[in-house]
């Protein structure tokens, strides 16, 4: 008895080393990985604010040789100073939470709202773009503007997915207490091995994406207390899916909404 007891204390604290190493390796991976994120995070940041900083040198160059800046020049370093701004935004606001300004709003208008301002570009792109609206859908308590933003990624990385056009479909209806935006294309689609990462940070396929757009997006439709999925099919064509919670005031008959089923 006294050898099986000392064996088992020589066991328990072979285990208490075994468990406390362990702890150690497991700190050091999260602390590498934090590291690894920080990295990530600067070196997207970095080049995304290089291209325009290059161009606003390349300018004040010109103008220190005595070729004098004219409007047009002017126009292009505001633009390109905007263009930091915007992009700065937009790291800041995948990396925190930021505030929601709620209001109720109706689904399909925010949608028409979004196509209307993105219908130039569709233009451009030969892409026809075709409505599937419920039109008995409650309103919802949105931040529109956010929301729009989510609708915004959806169509322009649909448009990039069609370089010699095609058609978006954008269909919105209700299933039980959620209602459900669907944006599809009839692109490329996307590669089975790039489902996983889709809406990881910096994560991209494009020359010039930032990898930023979808995670943002993600990060809106999770305030809201919704959620986003992507179906892909390759060759066949993408589909953004939105979904977003009714609250029990939306259901009131005074609030615009039907009765719940």
């Amino acid at each position: 008895i006294r050898q099986m007891a000392e064996t088992f204390n020589a066991m328990t604290a072979r285990l208490d080393e075994s468990v406390t190493r362990l702890q150690q390796a497991q700190d050091n991976l999260i602390r590498t990985e934090k590291l690894y994120a920080l990295g990530e995070f600067s070196t997207g940041l970095a080049h995304e604010i290089k291209n325009p900083l290059t161009s606003i040198k390349m300018l004040l160059q010109r103008a220190g040789e005595d070729a004098p800046l004219d409007r047009r020049d002017t126009e292009v370093i505001v633009e390109e100073i905007e263009r930091i701004d915007m992009t700065v935004s937009r790291f800041l606001q995948g990396t925190r939470t930021a505030d929601l300004s709620r209001h109720r709003a109706d689904i399909n208008a925010v949608v028409d709202d979004v196509i209307a301002l993105t219908r130039k570009k569709l233009q451009q792109g030969g892409i026809t773009i075709e409505t599937r609206f419920d039109r008995r859908l409650p309103p919802l308590l949105l931040d529109s503007a956010a929301i729009k933003q989510i609708m915004i990624n959806g169509i322009l990385n649909a448009v990039q997915a069609m370089p010699g056009g095609g058609v978006i479909t954008i269909a919105t209806c209700r299933r039980q207490r959620e209602i459900c935006c669907r944006i599809s294309d009839t692109g490329q689609g996307i590669d089975p091995r790039d489902m996983k990462y889709v809406f990881d940070p910096f994560f991209t396929t494009k020359a010039e994406g930032t990898g930023m757009g979808l995670s943002v997006a993600w990060q809106i439709a999770t305030q809201h207390g919704g959620r986003l999925d992507i179906e892909s099919r390759p060759g066949e064509g993408t589909t953004l899916i939105l979904f977003l919670p009714i609250d029990e005031q939306s259901l009131r008959p005074d609030n615009g909404g039907p009765p719940d089923q």
